[in-house]
């Protein structure tokens, strides 16, 4: 949601280059969630993927995402990013959130994040503030990032309105165990976007 918070344009940006205006059909500020619905889709092969259940997540999973940090610098092009599970939850015991070890920048925000099989547990939301956390308790933060529990966007699917509402729940198809990362992220490319406010 903080990404778009404010926005007085919202527009979508494929992997193929297209750009099409968004808007917000549903949003969750307490929970940094939105819903965006993009007014079309290009003719591009997307994937399906699995928006599974955040309760299964354990210290120490392996997890990745895809997204654009700092695109304005690293350019537009999608980027992964690899780590662990740190906590099961966030600052001040956090329910809501894992602490993940995932390289986090502006840009990343509102990206999925990947378990091993390629399911997704959560969403990229946030990182420890070092200049904030350096003036209040002099400590320099390292790496220290955050990711809202998929069980928070399940909890908003029954908000959708009918008719945007895949019959398989959004959970057709998963990666399967013997394939490459890379090889799902070709699979996958096509559905993440890049978001570009005004």
């Amino acid at each position: 949601y903080h990404v778009v918070r404010g926005a007085k344009s919202i527009k979508v940006k494929f992997q193929n280059g297209k750009k099409v205006a968004a808007e917000v059909i549903i949003k969750d500020s307490q929970n940094d969630i939105a819903f965006l619905k993009p007014q079309s889709i290009p003719n591009i092969r997307t994937m399906n993927l699995l928006l599974t259940d955040s309760s299964s997540v354990m210290l120490g999973d392996k997890v990745f995402t895809l997204g654009y940090p700092i695109a304005t610098v690293l350019g537009e092009n999608l980027k992964y990013s690899e780590g662990v599970i740190n906590s099961l939850s966030g600052v001040g015991d956090d329910p809501k959130v894992f602490q993940i070890s995932i390289p986090t920048q502006s840009g990343n925000s509102g990206g999925p994040l990947f378990n091993e099989r390629g399911e997704v547990i959560g969403i990229v939301s946030s990182s420890l503030d070092v200049v904030k956390t350096q003036q209040q308790i002099g400590i320099t933060p390292q790496n220290v990032n955050f990711a809202i529990k998929s069980s928070l966007v399940k909890n908003m699917l029954a908000m959708l309105p009918e008719n945007l509402i895949s019959p398989t729940d959004l959970s057709l198809v998963q990666r399967k165990s013997k394939g490459s990362i890379s090889n799902f992220v070709q699979q996958v490319e096509n559905n993440i976007v890049l978001i570009e406010v005004e």
